[in-house]
């Protein structure tokens, strides 16, 4: 039995500076900024960007009322054949 605890008891000095979690989050926040930064040019460029298109690859045609037909060209061959019923 331990008598009295007095003797082994001391101050533990204080670490300066960040713990390793914290420079791990410091690390990745800096890490983000950096890329950002890089990005940050492209990103505000797309996001002014208005799409164009070249004027000959538009077809403008007049809307009709009708039918609609499907037409479907395709190459094969046809097999009859009989399969009872299960």
């Amino acid at each position: 039995m331990i008598r009295e605890a007095s003797s082994m008891d001391r101050p533990v000095d204080k670490v300066r500076g960040l713990s390793p979690r914290g420079r791990i989050w410091l690390a990745a926040v800096i890490a983000l900024l950096l890329v950002l930064a890089v990005l940050y040019p492209s990103i505000r460029r797309r996001a002014q960007s208005e799409t164009s298109i070249a004027i000959s690859r538009v077809r403008i045609a007049t809307v009709t009322r009708g039918d609609l037909v499907r037409d479907v060209s395709v190459e094969g061959r046809i097999v009859a054949c009989w399969l009872p019923s299960l």
